[in-house]
């Protein structure tokens, strides 16, 4: 039976098993049918009652590997990955499946230097506009932007660019407001 880990407990024991994962599938050029696979088994564990499956008492690992070997055969896992996921379900872990695909994931972003960005806008961008801020997002912070497109009709025109910590906020609501934070000046004057 599995136990229930708490979510930072889970992503810091899922960590060591994505980084071995992670280092074997990029030696061997793989890690885009790694992620593929790792992606496609969690979302299938998840669709069922994991529960029911790793929190039984009776379930021993054998059983288990029994049971997961078809799902992994029709996944087209190879030697390596079911290797993986027997490991995993060794140590009583396969719960931690969605952690391991999530920090595999980080650790590739790392890597090739992708971005998670956020672009929003006052209306929907078209193909031209999103290819140029991919390109100056590349050219100026060096990154590959992997991007996620919303609209808000409240920017009245312009682009917010979130990319973690940094917002590069180019909006005309946003220009608005810095003039007005200018014209009304410090709000505590010190003499």
């Amino acid at each position: 039976m599995e136990p229930r880990y708490k979510k930072a407990d889970a992503r810091k024991l899922a960590r060591p098993y994505a980084k071995a994962a992670f280092e074997l599938a990029a030696r061997k050029g793989t890690t885009a049918d790694w992620e593929k696979k790792l992606g496609l088994l969690a979302e299938a564990l998840e669709a069922q009652d994991q529960n029911a499956l790793l929190h039984n008492p009776r379930l021993r690992p054998d059983k288990l590997k029994e049971i997961m070997a078809p799902v992994l055969d029709k996944l087209d896992m190879d030697g390596e990955q079911k290797n993986l996921v027997n490991l995993l379900i060794d140590n009583q872990k396969l719960g931690l499946l969605r952690d391991v695909f999530n920090a595999f994931v980080d650790r590739r972003k790392q890597v090739e230097k992708v971005q998670d960005v956020t672009v929003v806008s006052a209306i929907a961008l078209t193909e031209m506009q999103v290819d140029k801020i991919k390109d100056m997002l590349k050219q100026k912070y060096g990154i590959t932007p992997e991007m996620k497109l919303e609209v808000d009709v409240s920017l009245i025109g312009g682009v917010r660019i979130i990319m973690g910590d940094t917002v590069i906020d180019n909006s005309i609501k946003g220009q608005l407001e810095r003039m007005e934070a200018h014209l009304k000046g410090p709000q505590n004057p010190k003499f």
